[in-house]
């Protein structure tokens, strides 16, 4: 089935609700006769504290778990299974980790695991 055949005979995509029809997207760029990596990368957004928000977003760290434990005595270790263990002090990453991980271990399906952990976001 070739795409024009997926078409109405009013032109309007059977996907599209009755009285809808979707419009175009139109470029960002459409009156620039050549766009630099630097315009490409910046965010599309004409107010200035989105931009900011932006790029704040883009310069912070990653939520990462640490590849080692510190102990008392200023010594590092490995954590088992890669998680620290979890206290009512617990940051809330670790919470979202260790929910994860109970999850995975109840080998729930991965669209329920990425469901679950994405609603804790």
């Amino acid at each position: 089935m070739d795409h024009d055949s997926a078409r109405s005979p009013s032109g309007r995509s059977q996907n599209e609700p009755e009285g809808e029809t979707s419009t175009p997207r139109v470029s960002r760029f459409r009156n620039l006769d050549g766009v630099t990596e630097e315009e490409r990368r910046r965010p599309p957004a004409d107010d200035p504290a989105l931009v900011d928000l932006e790029h704040a977003a883009a310069n912070a760290l990653p939520d990462q778990l640490p590849l080692f434990g510190a102990r008392e005595d200023g010594t590092f270790t490995t954590p088992v299974g890669g998680v620290q263990p979890l206290h009512a002090s617990s940051s809330l990453d670790l919470g979202r980790t260790w929910y994860r991980r109970e999850l995975e271990l109840a080998r729930r399906p991965r669209n329920t695991i990425e469901s679950y952990s994405f609603d804790l976001q």
